[in-house]
């Protein structure tokens, strides 16, 4: 049974998560170091300072401290189940950051974990559109639902490629959704893991000594996005300010730039007849920072464009209900897949 807090119990929880967030990430990162485990610099990194991929793994401990406190507590103020995909997908970012896990297992075991997320009862069961409802059969919701989650999750990962864009988003788009939903299952979580986050924030932009988040913690992330997209389209969740738009088209619009990205990397790889999932320097990120942008301008940029995105999407929606929302995502998803110029970001 999940319980109410009261606003000071909330102001001392979030506030002991962003000084334990604080402690771990620079202990955990002093040990990395001390072992020499630092991020390797190749043709593909977006910086020439030394740094530890730490960030993720130092959130994850503290959100597992928090859990315990709250459990020992008898405080379940969010379902303390959804820690378990949570902790494999670390393990394998670990693993990963470590090590550099071949891409086919970390895809098989992203696929793992989704059968996890809907064996828990995140699993899109319902298409809600057009005042209508269509209920497709539930081996086909599964494969559906497993490849949304996957894309979400790895959508995060491969966005994470300069400082503070993934941590970055996923702060903007957590605190969006505590905003629009009445009451959300997942509000004191999302609370929680934003305490967790401002610490990594501010690490991951010194000149010296950066912590990452590493793939521990876009994977991370990226499944904590996903599970709370499958919550926000679940009947029983409430948009607030009397608006009710489509709840899939809501997620599609608030992770635009993110999928968006993903699949035109994908499209213009299969189209070169390269592997879809080999690694370079194409992503939306990486082409503003090329044009010579700083890593703060270029995150800026990225967070500034999601918010006009969301607005405009809002703007189609209340001129012209469901089918506008519909219209301005495939367009711009189309536009943005098939026809992104690279000197869109040209300095003059």
């Amino acid at each position: 049974m999940l319980k109410l807090v009261d606003t000071s119990s909330l102001i001392l929880l979030v506030s002991f998560a962003i000084i334990l967030s604080l402690l771990l990430n620079l202990i955990i990162a002093k040990l990395y170091a001390k072992n020499g485990f630092f991020d390797q610099i190749n043709e593909r990194s977006s910086h020439k300072n030394l740094a530890t991929r730490t960030g993720g793994v130092a959130i994850f401990i503290s959100l597992t401290i928090i859990t315990l406190l709250l459990y020992w507590k008898d405080f379940q103020i969010f379902d303390f189940s959804i820690l378990l995909p949570i902790s494999i997908i670390v393990l394998i970012g670990v693993y990963d950051d470590l090590y550099n896990m071949d891409f086919k297992f970390k895809l098989l075991f992203t696929f793992i974990l989704a059968k996890i997320l809907i064996d828990q009862g995140f699993v899109l069961q319902s298409f809600y559109l057009f005042n209508g409802q269509y209920e497709p059969n539930y081996f086909i919701a599964q494969i559906i639902t497993g490849i949304t989650l996957v894309g979400v999750i790895n959508s995060i990962n491969l966005m994470d490629g300069i400082d503070g864009l993934s941590s970055g988003f996923c702060f903007l788009v957590l605190n969006l959704i505590n905003v629009m939903f009445r009451d959300f299952e997942l509000y004191f979580f999302n609370l929680i893991v934003l305490g967790l986050l401002f610490p990594q924030l501010i690490l991951n932009f010194k000149n010296h000594n950066k912590v990452f988040l590493g793939d521990s913690g876009s994977l991370f992330l990226g499944t904590i996005l996903a599970i709370n997209f499958f919550t926000i389209i679940k009947p029983t969740t409430v948009f607030n300010f009397d608006i009710d738009p489509n709840k899939i088209l809501f997620s599609w619009l608030v992770l635009f730039f993110p999928l968006a990205d993903l699949l035109r990397l994908f499209y213009q790889r299969t189209k070169k007849r390269l592997n879809p999932f080999s690694p370079d320097k194409n992503h939306l990120h990486h082409i503003i920072i090329n044009r010579g942008y700083s890593h703060i301008k270029a995150t800026l940029m990225v967070l500034g464009a999601t918010v006009t995105n969301v607005l405009f999407g809002f703007i189609f929606w209340k001129i012209a209900d469901e089918v506008g929302l519909l219209f301005y995502l495939l367009s711009s998803t189309f536009l943005y897949v098939f026809y992104f110029q690279k000197n869109l970001f040209t300095r003059s």
